[in-house]
């Protein structure tokens, strides 16, 4: 069951519990007969790429049961750091040394031959919470019924991602995005220069954007592409203020293959290569934070100035 992406929390918190939103990779744990499978989103068992959940399997007693929640690396802070939870992911947890992981538990699916799917979300929460799941490497997240205001100012003070909003009376439906499950996210907002953009005949598909680059005159430190928030009508007006801007040279240290990857703007097959341009047009982008010297989900939200 997925949330639904909300500017804000609802005016009436009466009904709904609140969750810290956690920035970390979903999965259901099903634990049955003394043993754990870690399901993905598209159904791999990632137990095995994490040796310190092990200790999962047994965490239940004689209880059989599964779990719905997120697997995260904590940074020196004890805040989720998708980043570290990216290495680890990439040689595949136990066969490379990474940051360790956690299973936060937020949810409770099936419990000894019974579905509780269709249970209101306050009913698992009391089931979940009657299994005392808590271990070295999991434990299950708090739940704040009725006020979520102070919820989302303490994530926001802590640096975590956001707060969920649930409807107490809500039946869990599974692959299902719906309204029952609100998510506010804490988004930033800055100024970039663009250094560049990925042309689509009169218009930019996406724009290449940077901060000045202390150590190069002139040059930017690239911070991202954007893609999102570009209506039609921003996209034709861009590509019109952008047009007397074009130049041969890249003010991008990174070769141009590097500015159409990562892991949140990746190209498309029929991306055609950058075009460059003077870092004169000023930009404001909302975005939900860093990673490794990256934007996390950035958005185009207006044009600032051209200097």
């Amino acid at each position: 069951m997925h949330p639904t992406a909300a500017r804000e929390l609802p005016a009436d918190q009466r009904g709904r519990a609140f969750e810290p939103k956690w920035d970390g990779y979903r999965a259901l744990g099903h634990v049955v007969g003394g043993e754990l499978a870690l399901r993905s989103r598209n159904g791999v068992d990632m137990a095995g790429w994490f040796p310190e959940l092990a200790g999962l399997a047994g965490a239940l007693g004689d209880r059989a049961g599964v779990l719905d929640g997120e697997v995260v690396a904590l940074d020196d802070h004890g805040r989720p750091s998708f980043g570290a939870l990216q290495q680890r992911m990439a040689g595949r947890a136990g066969r490379r040394r990474g940051a360790a992981v956690t299973y936060l538990v937020f949810d409770l699916l099936w419990m000894d031959g019974r579905l509780l799917t269709g249970l209101p979300y306050a009913e698992r929460r009391r089931l979940l919470e009657g299994l005392e799941v808590a271990g070295p490497a999991w434990q299950t997240v708090a739940s704040f019924a009725g006020d979520g205001t102070a919820l989302l100012a303490a994530t926001r003070e802590q640096g975590l991602e956001g707060v969920v909003a649930k409807k107490l009376q809500s039946a869990y439906v599974p692959g299902r995005r719906t309204r029952s499950w609100l998510k506010v996210k804490h988004y930033q907002r800055e100024t970039f220069l663009v250094g560049g953009f990925v042309p689509d005949h009169d218009q930019v598909r996406s724009l290449l954007v940077g901060l000045p680059d202390p150590g190069r005159p002139g040059g930017l430190v690239f911070c991202g592409r954007v893609d999102h928030g570009l209506v039609p009508a921003a996209r034709r007006r861009v590509r019109e203020l952008l047009g007397p801007l074009v130049t041969g040279q890249s003010p991008f240290a990174e070769p141009p293959s590097a500015l159409l990857g990562g892991r949140w703007s990746r190209p498309g097959p029929d991306d055609p290569a950058p075009v460059f341009v003077r870092p004169e047009l000023a930009v404001e982008v909302s975005f939900l934070g860093w990673e490794s010297g990256r934007l996390r989900h950035p958005a185009y939200s207006g044009l600032t100035r051209i200097l």
